[in-house]
């Protein structure tokens, strides 16, 4: 059926000269009702060059990233068509490998729909090019149309916006940057995150060693260049919070194989999970909570709906794209990770009236001392009250009964991944997690929190946050829709639990001040990260919930600087971070109707000492 179809279309197929083409269309990202646009993204920034203004060694180093084999093959690859026959033969996508002439053949004469008939076509089209030009003039045409992401279409404009150079200045080091960028702009851009840069970056120079085309000195040897700060075209850089969500929705277009070439270029309109009043809210509310606070201060907030994880409301920061974007930076979480010892306990067959030793300070094993917040103690102290009153001295025994490596592995069962980038989480370079994660020791990015609470709120179930709902091509024709999928992290009756005792934390405890309006049942927990053996924090956090939305908030400082107010008191999660929670809840919550949450199981009985 496949070959028969790959006749017709070898007939029918037309190859016209590229200069002739115009297919790049600026894409649409907008708010989940479409009543708001968030950015408007495209190809802005391309400058054709002779392939002889390239230098051999970069076009070395895009056939070691892309297609080692180009001057040898026939336009395709074989391997790849077995590969993309057989997953069609099995109901899977169709992608196979693609040769530098495929790629080109895609991005200048087709769509970007993943189907097999394209696959074939892309294929015809690719061996009638690979017939009717030279090898040369494909590879001039390739690197003069491929996309290297910060807008730049071509090696001459994409020399420019890294390096502030010429293509036929690039170094081979320099071109083994760009070559590596090509497979996923998003992802290999150094400045969004080294490692998985700097990991590609190695695979080219090395494979250029391994085809005879660099000598080993430079191949394993030559320092990683020095890259141009992200700056973005006029089109593609947002200033503000829309910024950082741009961001966010091209690297998850890529994870759903939706490249930025098809975004930058494709004409499409991106339907984003984003409610434009929520949002709205969000930074009204940090705006409302930090106007007269001192202008060093970070913050972010993430807020997802439980049920589909479909973030609501993002705010990484109020900069905007090419800047830091806290809401998916790690930062030592602090008491606000306790909830996820109390989910370890009460899986373990623990109950809320465990009692424990909450005297301050206690010296544990290896001389770890612990402190509550103002030496207050309690004891006996039952796992509730603890819990409402943030008791240190007795989570970290209670981390120290279930084990730490226990809390890890229930922190990644409910939305911390295994690793950021190449970096392990929830553990200490040795691999080893300690105690001292029952009191929020490891980093955790505001996104992530946001994840975990929502577990708590959905009953058990954990959902995927994301951005992306719906992609719409250039011919108004639906081409992605999601189903969000949930899979079950916790027992009902655990989250009942940790929710009840969460909700104590508001009416009594540590964030009593942060309760909603209107009587709006509520969750969560305050926590904050002592900046050394001072007074002062360095981390603050309140991170909450309701039926309908999980929000966490997080509030820093550069250079881990003393959190403290313009009036010169100290940051705890209460405050500040309490305060743009509460505001942004009230306001985003308004006119919805107002759930309560499942009385308490009581799992584990009610006592255990």
């Amino acid at each position: 059926m496949a070959f028969s179809l790959a006749g017709v279309l070898w007939a029918v197929t037309k190859v016209t000269p590229a200069s002739a083409i115009q297919t790049r269309q600026v894409s649409y990202i907008v708010s989940q009702n479409g009543d708001a646009l968030i950015g408007r993204v495209g190809a802005e920034y391309r400058q054709d060059v002779p392939l002889s203004e390239v230098p051999e060694h970069v076009q070395h180093a895009v056939l070691a990233a892309e297609n080692r084999s180009f001057y040898s093959d026939p336009g395709i690859s074989p391997k790849g068509l077995i590969r993309a026959l057989m997953n069609n033969a099995r109901g899977g996508d169709t992608q196979g490998g693609s040769t530098i002439t495929q790629q080109y053949a895609k991005n200048v004469y087709l769509s970007h729909e993943r189907t097999m008939t394209r696959k074939i076509r892309e294929m015809v089209l690719a061996i009638k090019i690979d017939l009717q030009y030279s090898k040369e003039q494909i590879l001039e045409w390739y690197l003069n149309t491929i996309y290297f992401g910060r807008g730049a279409y071509g090696i001459e404009a994409a020399a420019d916006v890294y390096f502030g150079k010429s293509a036929r200045d690039l170094t081979p080091a320099e071109g083994a940057v760009l070559a590596a960028t090509i497979r996923s702009p998003a992802q290999y851009d150094p400045t969004e995150d080294p490692f998985p840069a700097m990991y590609r970056f190695d695979y080219v120079m090395r494979t250029m060693y391994a085809a005879g085309w660099l000598d080993r000195e430079t191949a394993y040897n030559a320092p990683y260049p020095q890259v141009k700060p992200k700056e973005g075209s006029a089109i593609n850089r947002l200033d503000g919070p829309n910024g950082y969500i741009v961001e966010r929705v091209r690297e998850e277009l890529a994870t759903l194989g939706y490249d930025q070439v098809a975004l930058e270029s494709g004409g499409l309109t991106v339907v984003t999970t984003i409610d434009a009043r929520k949002q709205a809210a969000a930074v009204n509310a940090v705006g409302i909570a930090f106007q007269s606070q001192p202008a060093g201060m970070k913050k972010a907030l993430v807020s997802l709906d439980p049920q589909t994880g479909a973030i609501r409301a993002y705010y990484g920061g109020s900069v905007g794209l090419g800047n830091l974007d806290y809401a998916r930076s790690p930062q030592p979480v602090g008491s606000a990770f306790k909830p996820v010892v109390l989910s370890t306990a009460l899986s373990d067959g623990y109950s809320l009236s465990t009692y424990l030793n909450g005297t301050s300070p206690r010296w544990f094993a290896g001389g770890v001392k612990i402190e509550n917040a103002g030496n207050a103690s309690c004891n006996p102290c039952s796992i509730l009250e603890a819990t409402r009153r943030s008791v240190n001295t007795a989570y970290f025994d209670l981390t120290l009964q279930v084990g730490a490596k226990n809390v890890a592995e229930m922190g990644h069962k409910l939305g911390v991944p295994e690793a950021y980038g190449s970096t392990p989480t929830l553990q200490d370079p040795d691999g080893v997690t300690y105690p001292g994660i029952g009191l929020g020791g490891y980093d955790v990015r505001p996104v992530d929190m946001a994840a975990v609470y929502s577990v708590f709120a959905n009953g058990g179930y954990r959902v995927q946050p994301h951005f992306v709902t719906q992609i719409i091509d250039r011919n108004g024709v639906v081409i992605f829709d999601r189903n969000s999928d949930r899979t079950r992290a916790l027992p009902a009756a655990v989250t009942h639990d940790v929710t009840y005792a969460l909700e104590q934390v508001l009416q009594s405890g540590t964030g009593y001040a942060r309760q909603l309006a209107y009587g709006r049942p509520a969750a969560g927990k305050t926590g904050s990260v002592q900046r050394g053996k001072t007074d002062d924090n360095q981390d603050a956090w309140f991170v909450g919930f309701t039926p309908q939305l999980a929000t966490a908030v997080w509030v820093g400082n550069e250079y881990n600087e003393p959190l403290r107010e313009s009036s010169g008191r100290v940051v705890f999660g209460s405050g500040l971070p309490g305060l743009t929670w509460k505001t942004y809840m009230d306001s985003a919550l308004r006119g919805e109707p107002v759930e309560d949450f499942p009385e308490p199981s009581w799992v584990g009985g009610s006592y255990r000492g």
